[in-house]
């Protein structure tokens, strides 16, 4: 099982046998030149928004990472912020958070955040935690 992109490229894997495995035909696409968020399902284009990137532009980078949780309202709402692992200073592990623009006051966007028009967090409620996510380059 293929780990996160590391900056430089560095990766690692995990022993499959001693995690539990899912899977999903989901990922996203940010590109952090563009500021488009992209959900895929197989190879085809579910929805595209523009994201806004509330981070230090050097501070994030680009490689493959994964939706480490999906917080929610309750059961069967949208999620209300997705968790992204990236690493930020081209060495730190951190939290990036996607959430709605209209995100209500006070809810903490630890690491830095992507912000994203309400329909989008609306369709991104079939993203599972482990979904991969592809960070484009500047």
């Amino acid at each position: 099982m293929l780990r996160p992109t590391r900056p430089g490229g560095v990766t690692g894997w995990l022993d499959a046998s001693r995690v539990a495995t899912a899977l999903s035909r989901h990922r996203l696409h940010l590109s952090l030149r563009t500021g488009m968020l992209r959900l895929l399902h197989g190879e085809h284009v579910v929805g595209a928004w523009p994201a806004d990137l509330h981070a230090e532009p050097h501070t994030v980078a680009a490689g493959r990472t994964f939706v480490l949780a999906s917080v929610r309202r309750g059961p069967a709402t949208p999620p209300m912020l997705l968790r992204l692992a990236v690493h930020l200073h081209e060495r730190d592990a951190g939290l990036l958070t996607i959430h709605p623009r209209s995100r209500p006051a006070g809810n903490p966007t630890a690491g830095g955040g992507i912000s994203v028009p309400d329909e989008a967090m609306a369709a991104l409620h079939v993203v599972p935690p482990g979904c991969l996510v592809h960070l484009e380059a500047r």
